[in-house]
């Protein structure tokens, strides 16, 4: 037979705002409640649980030692019951349940986390469903699965919805032959090139370019300092690399560097049109405030 509890979340919180509050008296005005329903309340839990939780020192109401270990080990419950009841109240009022965020990449990591810890500390009952994938163009299924995204740009569609240009530095490692070369653009066909590159993307490498295909940036910037390719890499990813001379870059002319577009989409789900979405495409496009 299941046991079911004596006491209730309510009394544990009326007891935490004595606590809190000093008094019963104090603790009734900040719970907008009557004395006599607090008093109540702790008498109920007090004979729940069969000890004392309370005594009073002059007019001040203090924890025993053995209320003072049963609240701590109560408090959490309360802080999670009053979570659970601001999100439903958050539901209510329209805030989507989660966030669906499809990110390249090549998005600079610390602006995206920026964004999400800003993000959740204003909505911390809204999950966060973050999905990173490789150069994939926005087609109409992935923005009915959701709510945000930030992909490449179609060459027809960069303007305001762009948000950034990664910029992207061709590299090496010190030993590898192109970084020794005189003329490394002349000679760099006879090397492999690492491309980060999706499903969506065709290589456009020259003819005759050996290629190495990567999936995830951090992948290619490891095979490139083992000296195994070279490669374009971000060049918010290497600048510690480059500081140390761990990777080198290559003197290729106007070929050197090279800069992505991402833009900024929202989805077609009715989450998408929330206050909340708006927020977050908002801290993703702009950052949060300083």
């Amino acid at each position: 037979m299941t046991a079911m509890p004596r006491s209730t979340l309510e009394q544990w919180a009326v007891l935490r705002a004595i606590v809190r509050e000093g008094g019963f008296a104090a603790a009734a005005v900040a719970l907008n409640r009557s004395q006599s329903s607090v008093s109540y309340a702790v008498a109920r839990l007090r004979e729940a649980l069969g000890v004392d939780l309370l005594t009073l020192e002059g007019r001040r109401a203090v924890l025993t030692p053995a209320g003072e270990a049963l609240l701590a080990e109560a408090t959490p419950l309360i802080d999670a019951l009053e979570q659970v009841e601001r999100r439903g109240r958050g539901i209510a009022g329209g805030e989507p349940v989660r966030v669906r965020l499809l990110v390249d990449v090549l998005f600079p990591r610390a602006r995206l986390f920026d964004a999400l810890s800003a993000f959740t500390a204003r909505h911390p009952g809204i999950d966060i469903h973050l999905v990173q994938t490789v150069r994939q163009w926005p087609d109409e299924d992935l923005l009915a699965r959701h709510e945000v995204a930030v992909l490449p740009a179609p060459g027809d569609q960069i303007g305001d919805a762009t948000i950034v240009s990664v910029e992207l530095l061709a590299v090496a490692a010190p030993g590898h032959p192109l970084a020794k070369a005189r003329a490394p653009g002349r000679q760099r066909l006879r090397h492999v090139l690492a491309e980060i590159r999706g499903a969506q993307f065709e290589s456009v490498r020259p003819p005759n370019q050996r290629v190495w295909l990567m999936n995830t940036v951090e992948g290619a910037a490891d095979a490139v300092r083992r000296g195994l390719c070279f490669g374009w890499l971000p060049t918010d990813l290497i600048h510690e690399d480059l500081a140390t001379g761990a990777l080198v870059p290559l003197t290729l002319g106007a070929g050197s560097r090279r800069a992505i577009p991402l833009n900024l989409w929202k989805g077609s789900s009715e989450a998408a049109a929330s206050q909340a979405v708006a927020a977050l495409a908002d801290l993703i496009r702009n950052g949060p405030a300083v």
